[in-house]
């Protein structure tokens, strides 16, 4: 299993709360997080999954 701090961000990239995740991939992290962003009562624009000081991915809606 691996570690992965994974940042949900508002619309100006400010982070609104931090989650741990321990899966076994990057991948299933990323899901977690879409899944979080998805489910949660707050408004979440977009995530970052970071372990350790690299940040390993980044997701921003597109507002139209």
């Amino acid at each position: 299993m691996a570690q992965f701090k994974c940042y949900l961000l508002n619309r100006d990239n400010h982070i609104i709360r931090r989650e741990d995740v321990e899966v076994e991939a990057l991948r299933h992290a990323i899901a977690h997080a879409h899944t979080l962003i998805d489910q949660a009562r707050e408004r979440f624009d977009g995530f970052e999954i970071w372990q350790g000081a690299e940040r390993l991915h980044a997701f921003k809606r597109s507002h139209a």
